[in-house]
């Protein structure tokens, strides 16, 4: 797993972003017919607070481009429900 830049953006730091990569609640295929596709990881971060991590497919590594405190459109793949 790889951080981009771009993970950085919202203030979060390496540590909280690989806990909730390292401890997902579960991995989702945001768009298939992207190349690399694009998925989603829910995660909590070290102190539990949930976070939503955008990732890249890449056939080297998983390429994390965004990362921040998980949204409301991203809470439903928790449930079981898609946006």
């Amino acid at each position: 797993m790889l951080m981009l830049g771009s993970a950085y953006r919202h203030g979060l730091g390496n540590d909280d972003i690989r806990h909730a990569w390292q401890h997902p609640l579960g991995f989702y295929d945001i768009r298939r017919d992207h190349e690399p596709t694009k998925s989603l990881c829910n995660g909590p971060d070290r102190a539990g607070n949930l976070l939503e991590l955008l990732y890249l497919q890449a056939t080297d590594d998983d390429l994390i481009i965004h990362a921040m405190p998980l949204r409301p459109v991203f809470h439903t793949y928790l449930v079981g429900e898609r946006p």
